[in-house]
């Protein structure tokens, strides 16, 4: 797995809401940019996904949506 996802993974995992509103904006520009290359990590992008739709802080929630 590439460093930058595995680290952006780690933000999305953070107790801090604003770490998980920070990944999934780096998510969101990493899929429109490198989304064939991604397509081998797709498990662990949908867990991303799954996590930032159902994330209890609102704002978090709210950007995930701002890159779907």
């Amino acid at each position: 797995m590439p460093a930058v996802l595995q680290s952006v993974l780690e933000l999305a995992k953070s107790e801090n809401p604003m770490h998980r509103e920070s990944a999934l904006t780096i998510f969101g520009t990493l899929v429109s940019l490198m989304g064939q290359e991604l397509k081998q990590y797709f498990d662990t992008i949908y867990q991303v996904i799954v996590a930032g739709l159902n994330d209890s802080n609102v704002k978090v929630t709210y950007y995930f949506l701002l890159i779907v």
